[in-house]
């Protein structure tokens, strides 16, 4: 279901989200202000080239919703936080991948 890139990420924060589709999750991005969120929806895009281009790419997208003022945050391989947590505890994040 997920491509090599997005194992230890998105594939890894899917799972979860599948287990505990509610949870409230506070997301930290490197140099941004923790925030609490909650999954909206997942879908799988792809990087904006045609299908015949060169480096054309399709991969999985989760959508959260801030719920300090419902801004939607996309996260994909490309753009996933540094650490991920859901009641303390650590779900996902590029600081376990080394």
């Amino acid at each position: 279901m997920f491509n090599e890139k997005e194992q230890n990420t998105i594939g890894v924060l899917y799972r979860f989200l599948k287990q505990h589709p509610t949870a409230m999750l506070l997301v930290e991005f490197e140099g941004q202000t923790p925030f609490i969120a909650q999954k909206d929806t997942s879908y799988e895009t792809d990087n904006g080239l045609e299908l015949d281009e060169e480096g054309y790419e399709e991969f999985y997208a989760i959508l959260l919703r801030r719920q300090e003022d419902k801004e939607l945050i996309e996260l994909t391989y490309h753009h996933f936080p540094k650490r991920i947590t859901c009641n303390g505890e650590f779900v996902a994040g590029t600081e376990s991948i080394k």
